[in-house]
C-alpha cells in the first residue's frame, strides 16, 4: 500500500503543476493578445483618423491667424 500512494504522489505532482503551468500560460497570453490587438486597432484608429483630422487643425489655425495668412499671402 505504501508503494501505491508514493506512485500516485510521485505521478500526481506533476500533473498538478503542468495543469496550473498550462493555465497560467494561456492567461498570460490572452492578455499580451488582448494588449497587442488594443494597441494595434489604437494605431490603425490615429492612422486612419491623421489625413481626416489634418484640414480640420489647419483650418482651426489659420482661423486664429487672420494677420499671418495675410503676411504670408503678401510674400507670395
Amino acid at each position: 500500500m505504501a508503494w501505491f500512494i508514493s506512485y500516485m504522489v510521485v505521478l500526481y505532482v506533476p500533473i498538478v503543476f503542468s495543469t496550473w503551468f498550462y493555465s497560467e500560460t494561456v492567461q498570460t497570453l490572452k492578455h499580451q493578445i488582448g494588449r497587442a490587438n488594443d494597441s494595434l486597432l489604437q494605431q490603425m484608429q490615429e492612422t486612419k483618423e491623421s489625413p481626416v483630422s489634418s484640414p480640420h487643425r489647419i483650418a482651426g489655425t489659420t482661423k486664429n491667424r487672420p494677420q499671418e495668412i495675410r503676411s504670408a499671402q503678401r510674400l507670395i
